[in-house]
């Protein structure tokens, strides 16, 4: 089943059992404390807000990601977003792990080959982009409707799935030139009410309460286990596969 149509039913979104290949992996890259700080007490805490925002609204019968979509453009549910985007996020975090080392092929292999020039060439880009993220958030992998790939680091609750809530400008800590430029760029998709064809891919918590319990603030070296743990025939599952081949 889809991640975004596990992620819960009507207005009552609990905790989704994880798989055991899932779990195993999310031990091998957290303690059991870790573990519970990161997926059991982070996940219920936003499924709780979630639940709480939307009962008796047009959004109890939907899920998380489809709530996302809803509520992205409408300032008045910017905290209906929040809640919807940690849930779903976190979820296909921990829904890429496993426990042991794998390796991406075929059509994957050669995404990654075309976008990264390597699989390292990738790990490098989540490192570069986990390492510049300064607060909170999420980085994900997307497969863009040219069907190339993309890191894309979102701070907070920002979401890879949205132009209306990308948040991967960290407006308080000054703009670059590259910063400014994809800022505006944004706002003209929006302002032409442009929508979001991105596939994700992935996702890496980089929220500091995920990683902190044991990795304190060595984050590179929470990035680097978390690469080695990633499930590639999940990711290779949500791939498109279609045309353009």
């Amino acid at each position: 089943m889809p991640i975004f149509q596990a992620l819960g039913r009507r207005s009552l979104h609990t905790l989704p059992r994880l798989s055991a290949s899932n779990a195993a992996g999310a031990l091998q890259l957290f303690s059991e404390t870790g573990f519970d700080t990161a997926w059991k007490q982070s996940q219920q805490f936003a499924l709780d807000k979630l639940n709480a925002c939307i009962v008796d609204t047009e959004n109890e019968t939907r899920a998380p990601f489809h709530i996302m979509l809803n509520a992205q453009s409408k300032p008045e549910l910017a905290h209906v977003f929040n809640f919807a985007s940690l849930a779903y996020s976190n979820h296909l975090f921990f829904s890429s792990l496993g426990p042991k080392k794998t390796e991406p092929t075929g059509l994957l292999q050669r995404r990654i080959n075309a976008s990264f020039k390597s699989l390292e060439g990738l790990k490098a880009s989540f490192l570069e982009a986990s390492l510049s993220l300064e607060g909170q958030g999420s980085v994900f992998l997307v497969e863009t409707p040219e069907k190339t790939l993309e890191v894309i680091a979102c701070n907070n609750a920002g979401s890879a799935s949205s132009y209306y809530r990308r948040d991967n400008i960290d407006l308080n800590g000054g703009g670059s030139e590259d910063s400014v430029i994809s800022l505006n760029n944004l706002k003209n998709k929006v302002n032409a009410r442009e929508q979001c064809f991105n596939i994700d891919l992935l996702a890496l918590n980089v929220w500091q309460r995920a990683y902190f319990t044991d990795y304190k603030f060595d984050k590179q070296q929470y990035v680097e286990k978390w690469f080695d743990l990633i499930d590639w025939n999940q990711v290779d599952s949500r791939l498109f596969k279609g045309r353009m081949n």
